[in-house]
């Protein structure tokens, strides 16, 4: 079953500890730099920033969702291109995107 939390309702410290213990599985965006993908990636789930690096280039360039289960909960979408005059971010994408990324997901 798959929920999605829009708001963190505990210490970020309990979210880790989650994380860790295969209670939740994270979905990021490919984005390197200062991401979530970062931080429970390579700093919490040992993740080598070579292989972050290597799967965000792979998903954005595909276009599809990759995940690095089983050896960490997470898993990564690609960086959505799609701008609005109200949202610049490129990196917010849509709820159907989102799921039709989800569905894609081979474990």
């Amino acid at each position: 079953m798959i929920e999605l939390i829009t708001k963190s309702v505990v210490n970020p410290r309990d979210i880790i500890e989650r994380i860790l213990s295969g209670k939740i599985h994270v979905v990021c965006n490919a984005q390197n730099g200062l991401t979530h993908l970062n931080v429970y990636g390579k700093l919490y789930c040992k993740v080598p920033r070579n292989i972050i690096n290597k799967f965000c280039d792979e998903v954005n360039s595909s276009k599809k969702a990759a995940t690095f289960f089983p050896e960490a909960n997470i898993s990564i979408l690609p960086k959505s291109e799609r701008q609005t005059d109200w949202n610049r971010n490129q990196s917010v994408i849509s709820n159907k995107e989102f799921n039709s990324y989800l569905s894609g997901l081979k474990y």
